[in-house]
């Protein structure tokens, strides 16, 4: 009996120890069964999720009809388009809302053309040149006569300034040549026709190949103190001097009617081209008066005209005022070099 009573005390804690077991395992099934609700409720895939490849979830009992939860506010649309989205899925679209949908065509970026590529042109640029240093003598000599001692320039000084020239590479061009040289250049011009200009002034011209012009008053040749025809007609055909118009009578041309200035130009043009046989285009007027009478008339006849003002003095130039540098008795080689600059 006692061994009766012992075996269903054993057989009694038996079914108490599986009764035990098996509502441990109900409890674990059940808290599995929470975890899985709760972590589909948060948006994590599920072993179950996986295999079949829905993104369904379940709902908490708790949740509001729209989705929410009950102690989270609803977002503002912004927010909600903003703030991106807890769950790591993104929902599937159906083939019918696909269809349905206007797809948005993706932006392009306007097409720019490529600079068209120009050869650059090259420009040769243009030379230096000089205006020409017109300057002004009267006589070479080294007595003086007259009140007007400056008018007479030394024959010593006066090859200084040739030698200088030289020394400085001056292209020399008469009078009616006057035009911008490519080389620094100079106009030398004797104003009268001084004798001195045939004994003194032109041999320095030979010594040293330079040319001058001279402005030469007609009614004075051949009289005491100027040139003959004969020392004109020379100093012409040696191509180093060029003689050009300084009137008949040497009068002050503001004065004088048309009529009066065009026998002035005319005839002393007719007898300097007589004993020269070259034209006559350059004019210096007498005393250097001018108005703009004498410039319409001097026009007719010459192409450029020469004044006594220095260019100093002279603010437009045109072809019927070209300026000259007075040169004056004492002028030597830095004095002569400052007129140059």
């Amino acid at each position: 009996m006692r061994f009766f009573g012992f075996l269903a005390l054993m057989l009694a804690l038996v079914m108490m120890i599986v009764s035990c077991g098996g509502d441990g395992e109900k409890n674990s099934t059940g808290q599995q069964k929470n975890s899985t609700v709760e972590s589909s409720a948060e948006g994590t895939e599920t072993p179950s999720d996986r295999e079949s490849g829905s993104t369904d979830v379940d709902v908490d009992p708790d949740e509001t009809p729209d989705g929410t939860s009950g102690d989270v506010l609803p977002t503002t649309p912004a927010e909600s388009e903003s703030e991106p989205s807890e769950s790591n899925t993104t929902p599937e679209v159906s083939d019918t809302d696909s269809e349905s949908s206007p797809t948005t065509p993706p932006e392009t970026t306007p097409k720019t053309e490529a600079p068209t590529e120009t050869t650059p042109v090259y420009t040769e640029p243009a030379p230096m040149q000089y205006t020409p240093r017109a300057m002004m003598y009267h006589l070479i000599r080294d007595d003086v006569y007259g009140i007007y001692d400056a008018l007479f320039v030394r024959p010593s000084e006066f090859e200084s300034h040739l030698i200088l020239l030289n020394e400085l590479g001056y292209e020399y061009i008469f009078a009616d040549e006057w035009r911008l040289t490519d080389k620094p250049s100079v106009i030398l011009t004797l104003d009268d026709g001084y004798l001195d200009n045939y004994t003194n002034m032109f041999p320095l011209l030979k010594k040293y190949g330079a040319k001058a012009t001279v402005f030469i008053v007609t009614e004075l040749i051949g009289t005491d103190g100027y040139m003959t025809r004969e020392m004109i007609a020379e100093m012409a055909e040696s191509g180093l001097v060029s003689f050009q118009c300084h009137t008949v009578n040497h009068v002050d041309l503001r004065y004088l009617s048309e009529e009066e200035l065009r026998v002035e130009f005319s005839e002393s043009s007719r007898i300097i081209e007589e004993i020269t046989g070259r034209p006559v285009k350059a004019l210096a007027y007498p005393g250097g008066g001018y108005n703009s009478t004498v410039i319409d008339v001097a026009s007719e006849y010459f192409d450029y005209a020469y004044t006594t003002k220095s260019p100093y003095s002279v603010k437009e130039y045109s072809a019927y005022n070209v300026p000259r540098y007075y040169v004056a008795r004492g002028d030597g080689r830095n004095q002569f070099y400052n007129n140059l600059k």
